[in-house]
């Protein structure tokens, strides 16, 4: 996603700043970006992509499609190489579980697809004001978000899709809720925008899907949540010099995250800073 003047909060952002205040900080206050390339996010990104070049969902297509992945010599080392070890294993049930899908989840229902990763944005949402200390200039607040799929049923509902390549079935109810935010905060559609699905593509044989329901409430939790997050970043500052505002927060995340690698004391949690 594209940068703009200001900070662009994004479920993912928002999700980090609460993860890891510091983490934050030097991803999107000092702007230092490091690419994450574990093999669960590989192996993510691949079957999104999968996704979102089929066409027409059949057998042949998606066989086709994961082979090309496997054969094409630059697909196979951004992707298919480094995640193989891994996930062998669960590559065969993702084909499966996507064809399963879109068989008996979208067409058999005579649903239609809209939108595939589709970008949506707020601009200017938020703006927080020159301060001396803590900003040294206007900061325009913006929303954004990357949605996996809009599907329309047969009775014009809007339903949000997202794909999951987890290895365990999570809550993700708050990141559907974000989707939710924007696409009526932004009033792009005036179809009614009811539910979205989680679909968790690699967890077993069968297909797992996990159904979230939109009301007044879970809007206005999330317009919280992203107030609650721009206060902080409100209070903590948005200048390069803020950085020892923004803390640390150990966790076991900590093993998985290139900042802490490059950027923070590796005996932080021996000597519990």
């Amino acid at each position: 996603m594209k940068q703009k003047n200001g900070l662009t909060l994004s479920y993912s952002s928002i999700d980090i700043l609460h993860q890891c205040p510091r983490k934050y900080f030097y991803r999107y206050i000092a702007k230092l970006f490091i690419p994450e390339e574990t093999d669960a996010i590989l192996f993510g990104k691949m079957i999104h992509e999968i996704i979102e070049k089929l066409k027409d969902y059949t057998d042949d297509e998606i066989r086709n499609v994961f082979k090309m992945y496997q054969q094409d010599k630059e697909l196979r080392e951004k992707y298919w190489e480094k995640i193989l070890s891994t996930y062998k294993e669960k590559i065969p049930f993702a084909a499966k579980n996507i064809r399963n899908y879109f068989l008996y989840k979208v067409k058999n229902k005579n649903c239609q697809i809209l939108y595939k990763e589709q970008e949506f944005n707020i601009d200017n949402y938020f703006v927080i004001k020159k301060n001396s200390i803590l900003h040294k200039d206007d900061v325009p607040i913006h929303l954004q978000s990357k949605i996996d799929m809009l599907i329309e049923d047969e009775n014009k509902n809007l339903k949000i899709i997202d794909f999951k390549t987890s290895k365990d079935i999570k809550d993700y109810s708050k990141q559907l809720y974000f989707y939710d935010f924007m696409l009526k905060k932004s009033n792009f559609y005036n179809n009614s925008l009811k539910n979205g699905e989680i679909v968790f593509l690699v967890l077993n044989n069968s297909l797992e899907v996990k159904n979230y329901y939109f009301n007044e409430n879970t809007y206005c939790e999330t317009k919280k949540i992203i107030q609650n997050t721009i206060d902080i970043i409100q209070n903590k500052g948005t200048n390069k010099e803020c950085k020892a505002n923004w803390e640390k927060k150990p966790s076991k995340l900590c093993e998985y995250c290139p900042y802490y690698k490059k950027y923070c004391n590796p005996f932080e949690k021996e000597n519990n800073l």
